[in-house]
């Protein structure tokens, strides 16, 4: 019998048998590659980000308390603190983690979640900040 070419098939890889692509019962996957959001990424642009008054990045000054990445829906929820309570600057830093995270490859959103629970102490710098500020 010739060879017929105006049929596809798929190999079913669970039965490793032949499957009409052409059938009823066979549906191609419509279903796009999950885009990843990067989170060496997210934490490099949080560090480009600074406190107004200390020359010190947030992450190495333990401000960022939690992170959150949702591939699926391509949003980032970061939640931090200030180191103090009345910061007169708060919406500014807010505004520039959600620029900055928003820059980052996948993210389509960034929220901030703001907390005082624990409340901020110079125990939470790195090593790098305590050195920056003289405090080593």
């Amino acid at each position: 019998m010739p060879a017929r070419f105006d049929k596809f098939y798929s190999i079913s890889y669970i039965t490793g048998k032949r499957m009409p692509t052409n059938s009823p019962g066979y549906k191609r996957s419509s279903a796009k590659p999950m885009a990843e959001i990067n989170e060496a990424e997210v934490m490099d642009a949080l560090r480009e980000c600074y406190d107004p008054e200390i020359p010190v990045n947030i992450v190495d000054l333990g401000l960022i308390y939690g992170l959150g990445i949702e591939n699926e829906t391509g949003e980032v929820n970061v939640t931090m603190t200030l180191t103090a309570m009345g910061c007169p600057m708060a919406g500014e830093v807010v505004s520039e983690v959600e620029m900055r995270v928003g820059q980052v490859e996948n993210v389509n959103s960034c929220k901030v979640e703001m907390t005082f629970d624990p409340p901020w102490s110079p125990e939470r710098m790195t090593e790098d900040a305590k050195w920056e500020l003289g405090m080593i």
